[in-house]
């Protein structure tokens, strides 16, 4: 079973790495629904110029019943107003989202209670999906991509696949969420056309949990539904972190929805995720460019960026001066050859000159307790180290496909036998989690 690789798109800065040679780094793309309300011509030409490649829009439905905090930011003057790009995907959404959001209010169950609502709002975010390049036609732009496609000999591209609305379940209110999920699944299906109807499952840890099982509950609703596929995202859920009951329940999840014949995807996943493809347990796994293998559903703030380097044998990021530690106790400084076979021989990688992923420049950044420096990443060194992690997730996709399950799990293993006494037991436990969960 093979499975699709999907990378999420996140700024209009980061397309230079969808494109070119970074066009073989990936197999579909994930758009977020604000950003392409928000920028509507350029996501349009973005599409066309990767038109072989499958996409997705995420419509973002569940944004609004969170604190309205979350969707606001400051203007010039210190005001808090509702992002622009959220303001304009409520408007293309329409009601309940946007009359709420004009009432400063987020969405609730009760917003949800009667059934025309429930039709004309799968209607709307169906729609918004799948007529993202009906969007552009009327604009000034449209000749030129309409010129564009005809010389690749192209039709307009539409999404692989069309996601309905969907809202964040946490053990507390899933009961009240699960019905209207479920309702919103099933009165999208007669919008979607031939497209894949696809349902979004984003649900807090604890429902993984919980000693109520409502795994047990969403798997039954979710797998008797009208969608061919489920995507899950579960909120921080960081398989390098999370604990054996974790990943089991992660693991039970998606593979009972599997059971019941649905396409599993996850969200926001890593090489845990890729190995369960190999069970036949997910059918694709979803990442950003460095970031993205876990996330909050509620945004938190960035942190302070940092030199980190994908050490390929651990499968995740570790910092560069824990990385320069491994580096030195292996003595790859004296064996670039022994570095390449055993760590990672892509471009950035195969001169053996680690130190480049280091590099960093002095920044001044004022507190309150007055001006401090910090080191931050170079843009050379944040290039560098992006176009080693995509090398990296490209080379984990297609070992996963290459080799047994026996192979695979040997090989976690070997690096824990390998590594243990270089970084210690806890830096390489997760190796052993994922190995028992596995078995």
């Amino acid at each position: 079973m093979s499975v699709t690789h999907y990378l999420r798109f996140g700024t209009h800065a980061e397309s230079k790495y969808f494109l070119g040679n970074g066009k073989d780094m990936y197999d579909s793309i994930i758009f977020n629904g604000n950003m392409v309300a928000y920028t509507q011509s350029a996501i349009a030409a973005f599409i066309i110029n990767t038109h072989e490649k499958g996409f997705l829009i995420d419509p973002q439905t569940h944004a609004f019943q969170h604190d309205l905090s979350y969707l606001k930011s400051k203007n010039s003057k210190g005001e808090e107003k509702i992002k622009q790009s959220i303001q304009q995907l409520a408007d293309m959404l329409g009601n309940p989202v946007l009359s709420k959001l004009e009432s400063s209010l987020p969405v609730t169950p009760s917003d949800f209670g009667e059934q025309p609502v429930i039709d004309a709002f799968a209607e709307k975010v169906i729609k918004f999906q799948s007529n993202i390049i009906d969007t552009v036609k009327e604009q000034d732009d449209w000749k030129y991509l309409k010129f564009k496609l005809k010389d690749q000999k192209s039709s307009e591209p539409a999404p692989s696949g069309l996601i309905a609305p969907y809202f964040y379940m946490s053990e507390v209110s899933y009961d009240r969420w699960l019905d209207i999920n479920v309702k919103l699944i099933n009165a999208s299906i007669a919008h979607s056309g031939e497209s894949e109807l696809m349902a979004q499952l984003v649900i807090a840890k604890d429902v993984l949990t919980s000693p109520e099982d409502p795994i047990s509950k969403i798997i039954e609703e979710y797998g008797n539904s009208e969608a061919k596929a489920v995507l899950i995202w579960v909120d921080q859920f960081n398989t390098v972190n999370a604990s054996k009951t974790e990943l089991a329940a992660f693991r039970r999840l998606a593979e009972g929805l599997k059971s019941k014949g649905k396409r599993v995807i996850d969200l926001y996943g890593g090489y845990f995720s890729v190995l369960l493809s190999k069970k036949e347990i997910l059918d694709g796994v979803c990442h950003g460019l460095e970031y993205g293998e876990s996330r909050a559903v509620k945004p938190v703030g960035g942190g302070i960026p940092m030199a980190k380097y994908y050490f390929y044998p651990l499968h995740y990021r570790m910092r560069f001066t824990d990385f320069l530690t491994v580096h030195k106790a292996m003595g790859w400084g004296v064996s670039k050859k022994s570095f390449n076979s055993k760590v990672c021989s892509c471009e950035n990688c195969e001169d053996g000159d680690i130190q480049k992923f280091g590099i960093t420049t002095p920044v001044r950044i004022k507190r309150k307790s007055g001006i401090v420096t910090l080191n931050y990443p170079t843009q050379e060194t944040k290039d560098r180290s992006l176009i080693h992690y995509l090398n990296c997730k490209r080379r984990e996709f297609k070992t996963v496909q290459s080799k047994s399950i026996d192979e695979l799990k040997k090989e976690l293993i070997d690096s824990i036998n390998t590594y243990e006494n270089v970084l210690g037991i806890e830096s390489v436990s997760h190796l052993n989690r994922w190995n028992d969960t596995l078995s």
